[in-house]
């Protein structure tokens, strides 16, 4: 039975990243909904379909934040299947809480 918001099982799983580019959630073409929380207290920005870079790309803020997670759906048009990349905007590791429905 698919949940309200589109699909029908969940993974949830932690991502971590630092002030050099890396992958935190791989491609995955059955995905329906990701949903991607910055839980530490620096910045970062994704990327997606290449190297996530500072100042592009879309900007999560640190925890306790306005805009702290990042929320990819079918219904809000912006659901991406591919590698999602991530950059620390200051030295230091950051970490992630995610939920990927397929």
């Amino acid at each position: 039975m698919a949940s309200e918001r589109g699909y029908g099982s969940a993974t949830m799983s932690v991502g971590t990243v630092s002030n050099a580019n890396g992958t935190i959630v791989a491609a995955n073409a059955s995905r329906r909904y990701l949903s991607i929380c910055n839980t530490g207290g620096t910045a970062c920005y994704l990327g997606f379909g290449g190297a996530a870079a500072i100042n592009a790309g879309r900007r999560i803020n640190g925890a306790g934040s306005v805009d702290c997670c990042y929320e990819m759906t079918q219904g809000l048009g912006n659901l991406y299947t591919g590698n999602v990349q991530a950059i620390l905007t200051a030295t230091g590791t950051a970490l992630f809480s995610i939920i990927e429905g397929t």
